[in-house]
């Protein structure tokens, strides 16, 4: 396990992985909602206390807010960069609603996505 010096000279578990956090974070999206299985999904006792807190943030009162028709995140690009970085494809946010479309599929990778993303900005300019 790696370890952070926080500012106290206190050592610290840096764990923050991506990968299971989106895994917690899928599951629950999946699971019917207010359901026993949503309540287990919740507690995300296999997860890291730091790693839990990042899934809660992913869930609940910091999620990520994409409205429909908007092209812009509101609350939300620094752990979207976090979870790109990690080779996460799709993770669910709020707001935005796709008709017949499963969001729990990437649409597109994020090679793809990043390099239209920078051509569009450039090219906007």
């Amino acid at each position: 396990m790696k370890y952070l010096i926080n500012g106290l000279g206190h050592q610290s578990p840096q764990a923050d992985d991506w990968k299971a956090i989106t895994a917690a974070v899928l599951a629950f999206a999946r699971a019917e909602p207010d359901s026993d299985e949503q309540g287990q999904l919740y507690r995300a006792t296999h997860l890291s206390e730091r790693d839990r807190a990042w899934f809660r943030s992913l869930i609940g009162g910091g999620h990520i807010w994409w409205d429909t028709g908007q092209q812009n995140l509101t609350n939300g690009q620094h752990r979207l960069c976090a979870l790109r970085a990690a080779d996460i494809e799709v993770i669910p946010v709020y707001g935005r609603h796709l008709p017949d479309h499963d969001e729990t599929t990437p649409s597109q990778d994020a090679l793809t996505h990043a390099r239209r993303t920078v051509e569009d900005f450039w090219h906007a300019r």
